[in-house]
């Protein structure tokens, strides 16, 4: 009976020091920043062989990653392994976002992290195009904008009005779009050509975007008061 009680210990010991050896850790480079500036997110699994998801992001926007990276190290002869994700994400618009947990399945069980919370405040300038940054915060990868080229006009004045797709996916099929109603104007279209993305990217709040300008108008007020676009509609396949 001794040496049964001898080896039970030893088993059960040696369970508990690989349990210590294990960790599944989340950081962030700081937890303080303004719209549009990065915060690099760091995901860390030691000492486990497994897969690991994505934390839920609480409304922040992945910029550039995941990059991964794996390391093997000895210490006083023994081995440390470790697999590393790193994300730099943004925020669009001041507030207070939480990291959800990152989770691990390793042996039979599921290890997480702990939540990050994240203080965003306001933006250190402001856009330059307000339509993009207020299309941005609806869907900050996909979204369309009208601007125009004048908010006030005398009755006749011409007014130029441009539609544009704004995009962070690599490839985008149009399928269709229906342009607006104009109540008390009168359009006259601007021949484009075929639809084209622009040479150039725009940054809107941190976010590089390719543009296409979807269509030109040249407006005219054919009342005074106040006259209203309605929205814009398109459709598409990324």
């Amino acid at each position: 009976m001794p040496p049964l009680l001898l080896l039970l210990g030893l088993m059960l010991g040696t369970r508990t020091l690989s349990a210590q050896e294990i960790t599944f850790n989340a950081a962030v480079d700081r937890q303080t920043i303004a719209a549009g500036e990065l915060v690099q997110l760091t995901v860390t699994l030691t000492n486990a062989q497994g897969a690991f998801s994505a934390p839920d992001l609480g409304g922040m926007v992945v910029v550039q990653g995941p990059f991964e990276s794996t390391n093997i190290n000895f210490f006083n002869g023994r081995m440390v392994s470790s697999m590393t994700r790193t994300w730099r994400i943004t925020a669009t618009a001041p507030g207070k976002y939480t990291i959800g947990p990152a989770r691990a399945r390793v042996g039979g069980g599921i290890i997480e992290t702990d939540p990050i919370t994240i203080e965003v405040g306001p933006a250190t300038s402001k856009p330059a195009d307000p339509q993009a940054s207020q299309g941005q915060q609806r869907d900050a990868n996909l979204f369309i904008t009208i601007n125009v080229s004048r908010n006030k006009a005398y009755v006749g004045e011409q007014i130029i009005a441009t539609y544009a797709l704004y995009s962070r996916y690599a490839n985008v099929d149009l399928a269709k779009y229906d342009l607006p109603k104009l109540n008390g104007f009168w359009a006259e279209e601007v021949d484009l050509g075929n639809t084209s993305w622009e040479n150039e990217p725009q940054t809107v709040n941190g976010l590089q975007y390719r543009v296409a300008i979807l269509k030109r108008q040249v407006l005219f007020p054919q009342r005074a008061g106040t006259l209203r676009i309605d929205p814009f509609t398109l459709t598409c396949a990324v």
